[in-house]
């Protein structure tokens, strides 16, 4: 049963249309990047896609970019929730007679549409970049980024597009824990954002704390400034999902007769 409403969800989740749609913000991010960073950008095709999500370096333009990148599955997602429990779901529940199985599906399919969507997101923008005009003499006093240019490239763009999908998994989580909870998707959406953008300002005053800021894990950028460990942030990462996980399923079984209109 769980393999059934998974295959629903995902095929709700990702369309043709969805995954058309989803290319757009990182195709703008690539430019924005080119007409603002253009001599920091590394020479190497793998470097230069890793500098493509590699935030914040100007945190208020910045978290503009990240905005454009995470509105979208914030969106998809928000949006599939919303017209699951306001047109759809009380007759799959009927089927299912189960709110955890409900639930658990959703989660995962989240999961899958999150990976698609960055695994989208990273082909075409290593493609572009290959097309794209090379910078060949790279601004050397400007470059404040020696954990980019150091490590091994291919390391790099692993970890990043891992802990980047794990972290934006964590604020999916807690925009469907908003959603549960207050039953509006867009202010769910915006509350999250404001989450993000509170973690990153937070950790751009105080570095030393940026450790136990889970939101920012996937941010480069900030290793510059705090150099915790991969393992680390693996770790914390995956135990806050779980922690998540478990008070939205909480707030989902207390509001789940309110949700779906049960009498």
């Amino acid at each position: 049963m769980l393999a059934r409403i998974l295959r629903y969800h995902l095929l709700c989740m990702i369309t043709p249309k969805v995954i058309l749609i989803t290319a757009l913000p990182f195709i703008g991010n690539i430019f924005l990047v080119y007409s603002i960073y253009e001599d920091l950008i590394p020479v190497e095709s793998i470097k230069a896609t890793i500098f493509m999500f590699y935030f914040p370096i100007n945190i208020k333009f910045d978290l503009f970019r990240l905005i454009l990148i995470l509105l979208p599955i914030l969106l998809i997602i928000g949006s599939f929730i919303n017209s699951e429990i306001k047109e759809r779901s009380i007759y799959l529940l009927l089927q299912m007679k189960s709110f955890r199985l409900w639930f658990q599906s959703l989660i995962v399919a989240s999961f899958f549409t999150i990976l698609l969507y960055f695994i989208v997101g990273y082909v075409i923008t290593y493609v572009l970049v290959l097309f794209l005009p090379e910078n060949i003499v790279i601004n050397k006093s400007m470059i404040p980024f020696q954990f980019l240019y150091t490590t091994n490239e291919w390391t790099l763009i692993t970890h990043q597009f891992f802990l980047l999908i794990l972290s934006v998994l964590l604020l999916v989580l807690l925009n469907i824990f908003f959603t549960f909870l207050i039953n509006h998707t867009a202010f769910a959406s915006l509350l999250t954002i404001i989450c993000l953008a509170a973690s990153i300002t937070i950790g751009n005053n105080f570095p030393s704390i940026l450790n136990f800021l889970p939101l920012t894990y996937g941010l480069f950028a900030f290793r510059e400034l705090n150099g915790y460990s991969f393992i680390w942030s693996y770790t914390f990462l995956i135990l806050s999902i779980l922690v998540l996980y478990i008070f939205t399923f909480g707030i989902f079984m207390i509001r789940k007769e309110s949700l779906f209109k049960i009498q």
